[in-house]
This record gives C-alpha cells, structure tokens and sequence, in this order.
C-alpha cells in the first residue's frame, strides 16, 4: 500500500518520491542529528483507513470479521518504511519522539474513523518498539464524537493548538529524562 519513502546513500536520508526530491537537503542529515527528532512518519493514518474500509466494504466485509493478527499483518505490511525510518534511527542511537494523527477521517469516508483508530492501535506499540516514545494527545483533542472544534485544522489535519499541544507534553516528557 505505501512504498518505502526514503533510501540511505553515503550515510545521508534521500526522500524517493520524486514529488519529494526537493526536500532531501532538509532531512539528509536527519539520521546523525544529535538532538531529539519529533515525527509523524507513518501517521497518515487517514489514507490506510481509506483505502481498508472502501477494500472491506467492497467486498461486503465488516471490520470487527478481520481478525487482529490479519489486522496487525496489513498495518505493519503497509507501515514497512515507516517502521524501517524509526529503527534506523534507533540504531543510531537517536531520541526519537512522535505524534500520532488528530484521529481525523478523510471526509469522503467518515465511517472509516474506526478503522483509523484500531490503524493506530496497532503501529504506536509497533513504533514504540522501535524505542521511539509516542506523545499522547489523543486524551485532550476527542471528544464523544471525535475531535474537539478547538483541535480541528483543514480537513485531516490538526490545527496549530494541536501542535501547541504536542510540543507542550514534547517539553514535559523532555524534562521528565
């Protein structure tokens, strides 16, 4: 579902997609940066729900019949750069932190929110494996039905209260260590 977005040549991080050429030089040095990296390299959560729910519902599945290994399976298979990006990093010893999603889905298919969230279920511990410490948000932004107002940016998207947010509890967990 995802191809792998990034190459590592002569100890330097290259973006693959060409639509992201251009910012090779921003992240080339990523992988020996000595400070703490914050990420959300996985989490566009909003697309793997997307594309599960309409497969599912194409072919008359609902999501509770897919069982959690088959589950677990599709998440890890369609995160394999991802989950490859972070244990590079870990590998260099890096502190790595990352945000999920706001928990937004894509507004052609809101019914697919709950895919999203059984999505991110499954790659935080995933990623969290890898040694990289998740920031959690998700118990300030939900409301009962989903995002706050004051959370919500342009379509998938958190706004920049949410990132406010993440980079208040980045500073707590920081001072924490």
């Amino acid at each position: 579902m995802e191809q792998r977005f990034f190459r590592i040549k002569n100890d330097c991080l290259i973006l693959t997609p060409e639509i992201m050429r251009d910012r090779t030089p921003i992240f080339a040095g990523i992988i020996d940066h000595d400070g703490p990296i914050l990420s959300t390299v996985g989490f566009n959560s909003h697309r793997f729900a997307t594309f599960f729910y309409r497969h599912l519902k194409s072919e008359g599945i609902a999501l509770h019949m897919i069982s959690d290994a088959v589950f677990h399976a599709a998440v890890v298979g369609a995160r394999s750069g991802a989950l490859e990006f972070y244990r590079i990093l870990a590998e260099r010893g890096r502190s790595v932190y990352f945000a999920s999603s706001p928990q937004i889905p894509s507004p052609t298919e809101p019914a697919s929110l709950p895919t999203l969230k059984r999505f991110e279920k499954v790659l935080i511990p995933e990623i969290e494996a890898t040694g990289a410490r998740h920031i959690e948000t998700r118990d300030a932004i939900e409301g009962p039905k989903g995002i706050l107002a004051k959370y919500a940016g342009e379509g998938v998207h958190g706004n920049l209260r949410w990132a406010g947010l993440i980079f208040e509890r980045l500073f707590a967990m920081r001072q924490k260590e």
